[in-house]
């Protein structure tokens, strides 16, 4: 603090001219869908660049003063609006159809969350800032932000996002344009992206998922990466962050250029390391991890019609799996189950012993986008992914030679490619559309000491199309797709030799209609049904799964699930308060679980919970609430709750492992300015997860967990030091360090949950070159 001080007097005494950073958010004036590729042009400075695949334009280095931003589009009138520039800005822009003229067009400084929701695609957003003050150390954490999500675990640093109580296969996953391919192994296997690479996140519930394979039966997840550089010149950003309960070091740099309006590309590396987690009374041994990451992306304007890019991201981690959980025989895993603390606790260590898993991700992508007339557009994206896993079990002494040899339980490797392509077109004022077709072709080589699943191949073929009509006080969607994919599976030990073709066919169709009422309140009903055909795991796991220390059990019998969804929302915004209502009945065909078997599997590995694929007729009926207002001045307030009743309509019982009714509640303070500090924000936040009464006592190992009682603290600030802008933010989770454990943990039979976890993130922005010649 007494350096920045100093640093601050320096730079008030030489009084330099500051420099801020703008970014132009361009929406469609009727349905706030962002718009790509809008002309956006700043006179004074020179500047005429277009809005990027999440609508933005961003400039930095600019003085403060008064400017004139002009965009147009066709089919849309040429808006010119002015601003005066006093801070680090984000303005928002609506363009109106050419067939309307008494639309607004909305210049806003640092809109609310609520804000960037309101739209008649039922879609949720967190924008660069909101991800970076609630940055965690893994991407799960940040989706937490979002209601109706909730979070399945395999420990403190193995989560996936669960959302409306559906996970892994059922929820599709983006990584900009690209489809990760990493779930078919097991619902154990968590997203393999860097949260630092990430710049907006976007939660799709409606027609849009049409998009993105059939298997969109919970929605989809977008995570985009930051947008490119619009200014000539190289700039970039060091983001340090530090973690107590793990004693977590992060690191992570990134660049990015623009050079004669043309090459823009940009660059990111992370590293992590942390030691074991805690809960509020114990070290939860051998959870500790170490992760390296890297992102690499070019823009190329081939022609003023045919522009290119390419990609590159490597995701690589070693991650220890909880040794209390790996236990010798079915008396120790019983005794376990049944106590308050682990039989095996250690002290805290950055060692990575048995068991534990090594996980490598890499992407390499292409995309081409040609313009043709004045209406349509042409799209084609190839994607290539190579996803490797390695897992280590346990050090029982039940081959000494091998132990010594290091050799993996089982080593998986799945190489997935894609190819899209994509048209998009535009008739008359009201009606747009687009259509395209999809290809996959993944090879899965499996090996070890044990069997988990077989190899095997599968070929998927998509096509799709979507048409929208927007006017004024409405708009509509519908789409359809069909989807065909051929399963080959290879299989031969000592005891059993299988080779067979499963093929699976189903079409796809939604419809949505959006309907402005009076004031300011907006009504959404979507219908749809979808499907995804059961995955290898579901079919032909029989082995031991080191990541959730259970052994599975598939079952080949199992059919396609269907799911037959009916989803309403309403919205309000005003410019004081606004909510989000949304209520849902998804009815679920063959859907397919896990269920317990009483009896453990006992293997020369040690004794493990049985869990058994079966299917059953399902029920999810649900609703989703929030609400903000601002109090007065700078004081704001904020509350959601998600509540879910899911049922298994066969045997007339509750669904198992479905998330517990959950609210959150937030109070923030935000300070615009106070002396050199900018942005200033504080906010306290409490989240009561209820006890999950709606199960089936004597289908489990043990009982749900009670309900629980969390508080985060967080709290940060921009300060200007010698002519650059740092972000420091100050978190606190589980502020008072409550003794707990969620029901969607795994490892809920054998430990409590993380205790409290102080968090410390630095960001420090810097330039190298400011302007490159044209």
């Amino acid at each position: 603090m007494l350096w920045i001080f100093f640093a601050t007097q320096e730079v008030a005494a030489d009084n330099p001219p500051k420099r801020y950073t703008m970014c132009v958010y361009v929406t469609d004036s009727i349905s706030h869908h962002a718009m790509e590729a809008v002309s956006v042009s700043i006179p004074k400075l020179g500047v005429q660049q277009i809005t990027d695949a999440n609508g933005m334009f961003c400039l930095s280095s600019i003085a403060a003063g008064f400017y004139e931003i002009k965009c147009a589009y066709v089919g849309y009138h040429t808006t010119t609006i002015g601003i005066r520039l006093n801070g680090n800005d984000t303005i928002n822009i609506s363009l109106c159809p050419e067939s309307h003229h008494l639309h607004e067009v909305v210049v806003s400084d640092n809109f609310s969350e609520s804000d960037k929701a309101f739209s008649l695609q039922h879609k949720q957003i967190l924008d660069i800032n909101q991800i970076q003050m609630r940055n965690g150390q893994n991407i799960t954490e940040l989706l937490k932000n979002i209601n109706g999500m909730n979070t399945l675990t395999s420990g403190p640093n193995i989560s996936k996002p669960v959302l409306r109580g559906l996970h892994s296969q059922r929820l599709v996953m983006m990584q900009g344009n690209v489809r990760m391919e990493g779930q078919q192994w097991g619902a154990e296997h968590a997203p393999e992206i860097d949260p630092f690479a990430v710049g907006r996140v976007e939660v799709l519930k409606g027609a849009s998922s049409v998009e993105f394979g059939a298997e969109a039966i919970g929605g989809v997840i977008r995570l985009m990466p930051r947008a490119y550089r619009q200014q000539n010149g190289i700039a970039g950003e060091l983001t340090l962050n530090g973690f107590s309960n793990n004693r977590q070091g992060a690191v992570s740099i990134h660049l990015d250029g623009s050079h004669a309006n043309k090459l823009k590309w940009k660059i990111q590396m992370s590293a992590r390391k942390a030691g074991d987690s805690k809960s509020a009374d114990y070290v939860i041994s051998n959870t500790a991890f170490r992760e390296n990451n890297m992102t690499a992306s070019m823009q190329y304007k081939l022609t003023e019609k045919l522009s290119s890019e390419i990609s590159y991201s490597s995701f690589a981690t070693t991650i220890g799996i909880f040794s209390g959980a790996h236990l010798g025989n079915t008396d120790d895993l019983l005794q376990a189950i049944n106590r308050s603390k682990p039989l095996v606790i250690r002290p805290f260590t950055y060692s990575i012993n048995r068991p534990y898993q090594e996980v490598s991700h890499k992407v390499y992508s292409g995309k081409l986008l040609y313009q043709f007339g004045k209406k349509s557009s042409v799209h084609y994206q190839f994607t290539l992914q190579n996803n490797q896993r390695k897992e280590y079990d346990s050090d029982q002494p039940y081959n000494q030679a091998l132990r010594e040899l290091n050799l993996p339980a089982f080593y998986l490797q799945i190489i997935s490619q894609s190819h899209e392509l994509k048209m998009v077109h535009k008739w008359g004022a009201h009606w747009s559309g687009y259509a395209g077709i999809q290809y996959t072709l993944q090879n899965n080589f499996t090996s070890g000491l044990q069997f988990l699943i077989p190899d095997f191949i599968s070929h998927a073929i998509g096509a799709f199309a979507l048409t929208k009509v927007e006017y004024e006080k409405w708009s509509a969607e519908a789409g359809v797709r069909f989807d065909h994919r051929n399963l080959s599976v290879a299989y031969q030990d000592r005891f059993t030799q299988f080779d067979t073709t499963i093929k699976f066919s189903m079409p796809t169709a939604i419809f949505s209609f959006s309907r402005k009422l009076p004031y300011s309140m907006l009504l959404i009903t979507t219908l749809s049904n979808g499907w995804r055909a059961p995955a290898i795991n579901e079919l032909y796991s029989n082995g031991l799964h080191m990541g959730t220390a259970t052994y599975e059990i598939g079952n080949n019998q199992l059919q396609p699930e269907v799911s037959y969804m009916l989803d309403m929302t309403l919205k309000y915004q005003s410019e004081l308060s606004g909510f989000e209502c949304s209520v849902y009945n998804n009815y679920m065909h063959n859907y397919i679980y896990q269920l317990p078997d009483l009896q453990p599997t006992l293997t020369v590995r040690g004794a493990f919970p049985t869990m058994r694929f079966v299917q059953t007729e399902a029920n999810l009926l649900g609703f989703d609430a929030s609400y903000n207002r601002k109090l007065w001045k700078s004081w704001y307030t904020g509350a959601a709750y998600s509540f879910l009743h899911a049922t298994d309509i066969t045997k007339q019982q509750p669904l198992l492992f479905m998330p517990a009714n959950r609210a959150r509640i937030s109070i923030t303070h935000r300070v615009d300015k106070w002396g050199v500090f900018k942005n200033i924000f504080s906010e306290i936040s409490g989240m009561h997860v209820s006890m999950q009464n709606r199960v089936v006592s004597e289908l489990d190992y043990a009982s749900p967990p009670p309900g629980y009682l969390l508080f985060n603290l967080n709290t940060g600030f921009d300060c200007l030091i010698r002519k650059q802008t740092i972000r420091f933010s100050i978190g606190i989770n589980n502020l008072f360090n409550a003794a707990y454990r969620d029901y969607l943990s795994r490892f809920r039979y054998f430990t409590d949950d993380t205790g409290r976890n102080f968090i410390l993130r630095l960001t420090i922005p810097f330039n190298i070159i400011n302007n490159l010649n044209q």
